[in-house]
């Protein structure tokens, strides 16, 4: 089989690697000569999330076949279902939610299809990817390590842990770098940091503005953030020094109560002194999906979920995506609406509840395009 160069899909820092397994049939017997084998290329590794894709391609669990009331029928009747099913509701109430980890052309044929129904309700699972979307990266993992401060907003090293070679580099080439982070709370990345500014809960945005402000010179205040005063004082001092700097937003899934406005305001401080600023969303192809989408005339994430909530949803179809696990306290909500179709590769909650299920594959196992950090295209042509 040789070995695969493919992607990893659990972070938007698109690790690659690679996967052969030459030896897979030759023996009954399973053993170390017939598994699916990891290979790395380079310095660049992946992370304990990363290694588990190799668990992935022959998980026990995955789904293998499609599902009609979690029976196994073949493949066409499944899709003949969804097709009769999906003719019996308002086309106009039909919902689509899809995975960070699928390509951009898996993506355009969903709104390519939405649009043939009438349909606005269409979005990216995360509604965090979608305001990470909205920011342009100008920045290099070559340059990373040359930088003299790096600011994390966020916690950088939780969610995209390979990042963390590319940080350690910097402080460790003797460039006197100097980390610092922006959070709301103690993280794995503050462990690191010379400097932690932890506002109170819900108040990293102030935080944010009042450092973008004082950096330019306007008038700001940190009243009421939690922040020390002579920490802040001394980061803004070390950044209006330097133009050798990056900005790094890393919002996650529900650490920041406004992520819209911090993530304005970081990119304003980077601008102010033209740092360098990469935004991170939390699927692979998180922001390319959600600058797709954005092409068409689709509501945003949260009004797909507000349209779940108010039952203005007939049917729903979730590609690659559990909605359950994202937003479980819409159960409920979920098991009433009429019809739910997904593409799934492991048995999870929304797998449970569906009425059709269609076996899909991992994003490295795809061919495609992707958009990387460094705002690329970027082609999946070696699938596995």
């Amino acid at each position: 089989m040789g070995i695969h160069r493919i992607t990893c899909h659990f972070c938007s820092m698109q690790d690659y690697f690679g996967l052969s397994g030459e030896n897979l049939f030759d023996s009954v017997h399973y053993d170390s000569n017939n598994v699916i084998k990891a290979h790395y290329f380079g310095e660049r590794r992946l992370c304990p999330r990363g290694n588990f894709c190799v668990e992935l391609v022959q998980h026990k669990q995955r789904v293998g076949y499609s599902l009609i009331d979690n029976e196994f029928v073949k493949g066409r009747e499944a899709l003949d279902t969804v097709a009769n099913s999906l003719d019996t509701v308002d086309k106009s109430k039909i919902a689509i939610l899809l995975s960070g980890s699928l390509t951009l052309e898996e993506a355009f044929l969903a709104g390519k299809l939405a649009n043939k129904w009438g349909t606005k309700f269409v979005s990216q699972i995360s509604p965090e990817d979608e305001i990470v979307a909205g920011f342009m990266n100008n920045f290099s993992f070559a340059s990373l390590p040359q930088m003299q401060v790096i600011i994390s907003v966020g916690d950088i090293f939780s969610l995209h842990p390979t990042m963390a070679k590319f940080i350690h580099d910097a402080r460790f080439a003797e460039r006197n770098n100097f980390l610092t982070t922006v959070d709301n709370c103690s993280s794995r990345t503050s462990r690191y940091a010379w400097c932690n500014l932890k506002a109170s809960p819900g108040k990293v945005a102030d935080l944010m503005e009042a450092l973008a402000k004082a950096v330019s010179g306007e008038e700001y205040s940190i009243d009421n953030t939690g922040v020390d005063k002579d920490s802040f004082q001394q980061l803004v001092s070390t950044l209006r020094d330097t133009t050798n700097a990056c900005v790094l937003f890393a919002p996650g899934v529900g650490r920041f109560s406004e992520p819209l406005r911090v993530g304005f305001w970081a990119k304003k401080l980077a601008e102010a002194r033209k740092f360098q600023f990469s935004a991170f969303a939390t699927g692979a192809n998180g922001k390319g999906i959600s600058r797709l989408l954005n092409t068409f005339d689709f509501v945003s994430t949260n009004e797909v979920i507000s349209a779940i909530r108010s039952g203005d949803v007939e049917a729903l179809l979730a590609l690659g995506c559990d909605p359950i696990e994202s937003f479980p306290g819409l159960y409920d909500h979920f098991k009433n609406i009429k019809f739910i179709a997904t593409t799934a590769t492991l048995p999870t909650a929304i797998v449970e509840i569906a009425d059709v299920v269609i076996p899909s594959y991992h994003l490295f196992e795809k061919s495609g395009t992707i958009l990387s950090l460094v705002e690329k295209l970027t082609q999946l042509d070696d699938p596995f």
